[in-house]
This record gives C-alpha cells, structure tokens and sequence, in this order.
C-alpha cells in the first residue's frame, strides 16, 4: 500500500508512482482512513455543463442577420415606390400635355427647336443652308429659322427659300400670317389663293398663296401647323406647280 505525503491518500496498487490528485510521488505506507482503489474506483459523473456562449453568440448573429434582410427589403421597397412615383408622374406630365394639345391646341406653343422641322430632303429638294435668325417686332414670334433648298428637276435647277416662325398660340401665328400678307400686298404682290391649311384631313391652321406674276412668279406660299409659321418663296426659276410639289412634300 502507499500513500501521497501531500494530500495523505492512500492507494491499494503498489504499481502506482504518483498520486492521481496532485501528481505527487507516493511512499510506502498508509496514514488516512480513506482508501482509493483505482481498479475499483466509482464512476463519476460530471456536472451539467451551462449553455456554451457560443450558442449565445450564434443566436444574436442569426438575429442581427434577419435584421439585415428585414431592412435591406425595406430599403428595396421604397426603392421601387420611388421609381413608380416618377414613372406615375412622367406618364401624368405626358398626358396632361397631351391632353393640353388636344383640348387646347391654339393656345400651346411648339416648344422644341425649329430646325427639327427643316428636313435634310424634301422630295427632289436637298437643304443647302439653315440658320437661326432674330425675330421680328412687328411679327411678335418668339423664335425664328431660315433654310435653303435646291434642285435639279428635268434638268432645271430650282430654289426655295424657307423661314419658319414660332408663336406664343396658334391665333398669334395666324395674326403673324395676317401681317406678311399685309406686307406683301404693299410690296405689289397679290393673292392666288387663301384657305384653310389640312393635314391628313384635318384642319390645322390656315394657308395663303400670293405671287408678284402669276406667270413668272416669284410665288409666297404661307401656312400655319399651330404656332408655328412656315414661308416658302420661290426664285424666278421655280415654277407654282414646283412650290406646290415642295408643299406636298414637305412633312409639316
């Protein structure tokens, strides 16, 4: 038998060296009333051991995870009302400006640049010049452009000269219509013909031919598409049935 000098357990083996307690070395002998039979030793059962706090700490992470996703679809979701709020609000302007030009078409102006109605080719015709010019007083446009178109047709060459106007309304393009007539007449020029100006059936303003020769020209041919003013004039070299050719033509 031998004992621990430290911790004076015993122990029934012989073999033992060291105390299984303290790891001290054991000596001959028994000194406590307490005997430990290694070989015979009961089974211990260790306590329950406390929910690790790796669990703890797993759980918060899966919480602020889910919280993560609950704000990025948040985010996500007024993301999407907003682009549905401006497409709502751009598809409302359109309308309304539709609606506008339907109901109301004297009373709103062209809003874009003149030149975009002054085609690169009208019929035979090729644009050879355009520019934006001043407007006039006595017209009281808002905006102004000229262009130049030539031809050759049947070997003869041909030249219109183009100047477009915009108005505040239609009934304003009309009155500027009105004035160039006026100034016309003073310049000894004289009306062929004087109506109504269609497009594709339907009325959209008013049209005026005039000439100083009803033979030999030159011929004015006047016409409005709601605020804006459109003149042709032709040189002495194009004929009226040139100018109506290049009337028939020309997309506006």
């Amino acid at each position: 038998m031998k004992h621990c000098p430290e911790c004076k357990r015993s122990y029934l083996d012989d073999s033992l060296k060291f105390c299984l307690d303290d790891g001290m070395p054991l000596v001959e002998g028994s000194e406590l009333k307490t005997v430990y039979d290694v070989h015979n030793a009961p089974t211990e059962i260790l306590p329950e051991m406390p929910l690790p706090q790796k669990q703890e700490t797993k759980a918060k992470t899966q919480e602020k995870e889910a919280e993560n996703k609950r704000n990025i679809a948040k985010k996500s979701e007024t993301k999407k009302n907003i682009i549905a709020f401006f497409i709502i609000l751009l598809a409302s302007v359109l309308i309304v400006m539709i609606s506008f030009e339907l109901i109301f078409p004297g009373l709103n102006p062209y809003w874009w640049s003149l030149a975009r109605l002054a085609p690169g080719t009208v019929g035979k015709y090729t644009r050879i010049s355009w520019q934006s010019e001043q407007t006039r007083a006595r017209l009281k446009n808002t905006d102004a452009y000229s262009v130049e178109y030539s031809g050759t047709i049947n070997g003869n060459y041909k030249y219109i000269e183009m100047a477009l106007y915009n108005f505040s309304s239609a009934e304003a393009a009309n009155g500027g219509l009105q004035v160039i007539k006026e100034e016309s007449v003073a310049n000894q020029m004289i009306v062929l013909n004087e109506g109504v100006k269609e497009k594709g059936g339907v009325k959209v303003g008013n049209r005026l031919l005039m000439t100083r020769d009803s033979k030999n020209g030159p011929f004015l041919l006047l016409w409005t598409d709601g605020s804006v003013l459109f003149s042709a004039k032709t040189a002495n070299t194009t004929s009226q049935e040139d100018l109506l050719d290049f009337e028939y033509n020309f997309p506006y």
